[in-house]
């Protein structure tokens, strides 16, 4: 999987490669600095094993000050608003049955806020 986004400054692109620990295991982190607030979108693709095609969702984010965003992909069968405690305008996509474990598999992109000190930032 890979995830593309304009930070306010420049379009970033990460994979499972580039990542810290945090406190849903080791993910991509960014520190960002919004002047007050501005939108971004997130591009996630995720490759065809054996095919060299990918699936692309795009995903709309306003990021505003002095908060930390946690914005979650990942391929599954139900929508996380419903077992994850703060997850927030949670959007399905469809994945082509070769990236599916089962048939109701989508990948699914959400998000979570919190203030200042988040949960394990790096220094």
């Amino acid at each position: 999987m890979q995830v593309e986004f304009w930070d306010g400054q420049r379009t970033r692109v990460v994979s499972a490669r580039d990542t810290a620990p945090g406190a849903f295991g080791a993910s991509p982190w960014y520190r960002v600095r919004p002047h007050p607030a501005f939108s971004t979108t997130f591009r996630v693709s995720m490759e065809i094993p054996g095919e060299g095609r990918r699936v692309i969702a795009e995903y709309p984010l306003r990021i505003e000050r002095g908060a930390f965003y946690m914005v979650a992909a990942f391929p599954g069968d139900r929508n996380p608003e419903k077992w994850i405690f703060a997850a927030r305008d949670a959007r399905s996509f469809p994945l082509p049955p070769a990236l599916q474990k089962t048939p109701a598999d989508s990948l699914w992109i959400d998000w979570s806020a919190r203030g200042r000190r988040c949960w394990t930032c790096p220094n």
